[in-house]
């Protein structure tokens, strides 16, 4: 295949880094394609979710294993993996680890529908995580070699806005996947014969993911920008957890700030289409297009507000700009996400939805881009992947299973709202104090960067 850009100079030898030239056609492209990558990542991570009743059916399952099948099974390895994956995203090239990367979660997922017992389904989970864990840290260091500083936080909040739209996308599909799954119990699937709908909804989901991970190879990397830490003798990883723990009073509220923030998101994404059917009697078929266009808009324009917001932070010297926003975002979010799994009605509870996934979108495209602007370029896949083990362990581990606890064991199968609502009033409040606490330490960081 031929590379995007293939007058694209090599590499300089460390240290002797040539003048940055910016192509925006070229950043342009290689964006689109990582925002992609993005979207399936999110649609094969939670198209799950809408699968819910008839996996819970044929398998035998109680909420409590469900949750640990959407949240644990998958964060296990997306979290914990992300540190060597980072690793060589430093070190080694990053199109060709995103590009693994793809083919393993999309396989991973197809192979989901031919699991026949929990266990199996579990594991086939779990390498779906493995297979997402490489796809971040390498786009996030990709873009911050492709894009000025001043163009970063827009850049970066582009990227994350596939979550969102990613998400939305998951739950529209998931109107006709539920459907689909509702009027066919069986569907005849190509070297296998009949299987049950929802296995060859996982199939024909997983399957474009390979396509899409073939196009990664148009892509030629960008010369590596910014300072270096000097090689040790004692290797990469001992040099990277130096600078964690040089910079850890700002790196940890960033890391632990945002894990509270996603046990608040991942809880209402895994479990918003059950709230509707429990509460309200809609089923998932009726409410999915309705909650994607809720969820997948209000973090839409929470992103693209708050890319642009802490980008103007910065150009007026605020040097810890990056973390006010993502403060905010969570403080502002507490009446919306308290208030909407307890609304009266399916109106009112998907306009609170909205709102909360604005003030939620504003932080989402943020966090990698504050690490770029206090860490060296060798480094920054690893610190990155600090956020993801966060998120992963705290947000995709304890979210949905938090929500599950509380209604299995307080408030009853029908009093899921209660749950959602509980503890999304506790974590909250604690995910702004956890923030507030590392703006002095951030913008040290900032100034010991030269930035």
């Amino acid at each position: 295949m031929t590379p995007m850009d293939p007058a694209e100079p090599a590499a300089p030898p460390e240290g002797d880094e040539k003048p940055f030239i910016f192509r925006p056609v070229r950043a342009g492209l290689i964006l689109a394609l990582l925002m992609a990558l993005y979207i399936l990542s999110y649609v094969d991570r939670s198209i799950i979710s809408l699968l819910i009743q008839p996996i819970k059916a044929d398998l035998g399952l109680s909420d409590v294993q469900i949750s640990l099948l959407v949240g644990a099974a998958f964060s296990i390895f997306y979290a914990t993996m992300g540190l060597p994956l980072s690793y060589l995203a430093d070190r080694w090239s990053r199109r060709n680890l995103i590009a693994i990367g793809v083919a393993l979660w999309s396989l991973m997922t197809a192979f989901g529908g031919v699991a026949h017992n929990y266990a199996v389904l579990f594991v086939t989970r779990m390498g779906v995580g493995l297979g997402e864990a490489a796809l971040a840290p390498a786009a996030y260091s990709l873009i911050a070699d492709l894009y000025p500083k001043k163009w970063l936080g827009r850049a970066m909040a582009m990227f994350a806005l596939s979550a969102s739209v990613g998400g939305g996308v998951a739950l529209v599909l998931g109107g006709f996947v539920v459907k689909f799954v509702a009027d066919a119990e069986t569907v005849a699937v190509p070297l296998l014969g009949d299987v049950q709908a929802w296995r060859a909804v996982l199939i024909l989901v997983g399957l474009p993911g390979v396509v899409l991970a073939a196009l990664v190879w148009l892509i030629r990397e960008p010369e590596r920008r910014g300072p270096r830490l000097a090689r040790t003798a004692s290797g990469g990883g001992a040099s990277a957890l130096a600078f964690i723990r040089s910079r850890w009073s700002a790196l940890l509220p960033l890391y632990f700030g945002l894990g509270a923030i996603s046990i608040v998101y991942y809880g209402m994404l895994m479990w918003a289409p059950t709230l509707f059917f429990r509460k309200f009697g809609i089923a998932a078929a009726d409410i999915s297009l309705p909650l994607g266009l809720v969820v997948g808009g209000g973090g839409v324009v929470g992103l693209l507000g708050g890319g642009a917001w802490a980008d103007r932070l910065w150009q007026r010297g605020v040097q810890d700009g990056y973390m006010r926003v993502i403060m905010y975002s969570a403080v502002w979010g507490i009446p919306f996400y308290v208030a909407m799994p307890l609304m009266p009605n399916a109106t009112l509870t998907l306009v609170m939805l909205f709102f909360g996934n604005v003030c939620q979108g504003l932080q989402s495209g943020l966090p990698a881009g504050a690490i770029q602007l206090i860490t060296p370029n060798d480094l920054r896949a690893r610190v990155t992947a600090g956020c993801f083990l966060a998120t992963g362990l705290m947000g995709l581990g304890l979210g949905p299973s938090t929500v599950a606890v509380g209604a299995q064991y307080l408030f009853g199968e029908q009093g899921l709202g209660h749950a959602m609502a509980l503890s999304n009033v506790v974590v909250l409040p604690i995910a702004g104090l956890i923030l507030f606490l590392g703006l002095k330490p951030f913008r040290r960081a900032v100034a010991a960067m030269g930035a």
